[in-house]
């Protein structure tokens, strides 16, 4: 199969974004269909993409990653020349071919492998280092593919008829695990997922880090960690969400309880998040 520029759909999720991101996202947009869906309550920027190729989308608030995603995906179902969609952060750094070549390796890998959802090898920003979770784990690289359970969301490439089959985001997340839970909810249906090291992309990764000894601790947003382990608590009543999965990230959960309140600017905010979230969590639980 030929994959061309009019085969790929773009969909850039933004909150709070600068002039100067809007209008990279334009350039890149160029040889794409695009749509930038804005979360942000008050701006806009309809005079900035008049001219482009892209559409922008103004929620008016505040409505979540997944929901934000969702808007874009099903604004992109209307073209019917788009084979593939592919997600961005309005922070990960990349040049117009990556989009092409994303979805052209997408179509390569499918040929020998059940293939949902494809990312991009992620460079940490500040680091230059590659971005692994803790769940990491090296698997074989066949042919540049690595198989991985889950991906992030910032350079996911996803043909539209996976999404057909496999549904869209969960917006009952919001924002945090919301690529964990779909790329677990399409390896239920049979699918894989998995990186490319073929194609590199920079990305930021979390608000800051604090290195203790050789570990490295990304910090998000205080308000993240409501959602965090509100959703974690979630997903972990879910059949389909692995099990590894579940004891890695919830061990990981309970041991900043205990230190990030000690270790961590903000910690104590941090830590009143975390545990909102643990009884929004449970209430949910209930009330289903």
């Amino acid at each position: 199969m030929n994959i061309t520029h009019q085969n790929i759909g773009l969909v850039f999720v933004v909150f709070h974004p600068q002039p100067d991101e809007i209008e990279k996202i334009c350039k890149i947009s160029k040889k794409y269909t695009g749509v930038i869906v804005d979360n942000t309550p008050s701006s806009t920027y309809d005079n900035y993409t008049q001219n482009s190729n892209i559409k922008y989308l103004r929620l008016g608030k505040n409505e979540g990653i997944a929901k934000a995603q969702n808007i874009g995906i099903k604004y992109l179902y209307k073209d019917p020349a788009i084979q593939y969609i592919i997600l961005f952060d309005q922070d990960s750094e990349f040049d117009i071919d990556l989009p092409l070549r994303l979805a052209q390796e997408h179509n390569r890998i499918s040929q020998f492998k059940n293939l949902a959802a494809l990312g991009p090898l992620i460079i940490q920003k500040e680091t230059k280092q590659i971005y692994r979770s803790v769940l990491h784990q090296e698997k074989n690289i066949e042919k540049g593919f690595q198989q991985k359970d889950e991906i992030i969301a910032s350079g996911c490439c996803v043909p539209i008829k996976v999404y057909q089959e496999v549904g869209l985001l969960d917006e009952n997340l919001f924002i945090d695990f919301v690529d964990c839970e779909w790329c677990f909810r399409a390896e239920s249906k049979g699918y894989i997922c998995g990186i490319t090291h073929n194609i590199h992309m920079n990305h930021k990764v979390g608000i800051n880090q604090k290195h203790i000894g050789k570990h490295t601790i990304i910090i998000s947003a205080p308000f993240r960690y409501y959602y965090q382990y509100r959703n974690l608590i979630l997903l972990d009543f879910k059949s389909y969400v692995p099990f590894r999965f579940k004891i890695f990230k919830t061990a990981k959960a309970l041991i900043r309880l205990i230190y990030f309140p000690l270790l961590i600017k903000n910690g104590t905010v941090i830590w009143k998040q975390m545990i909102k979230g643990i009884g929004a969590g449970i209430k949910q639980l209930i009330i289903k």
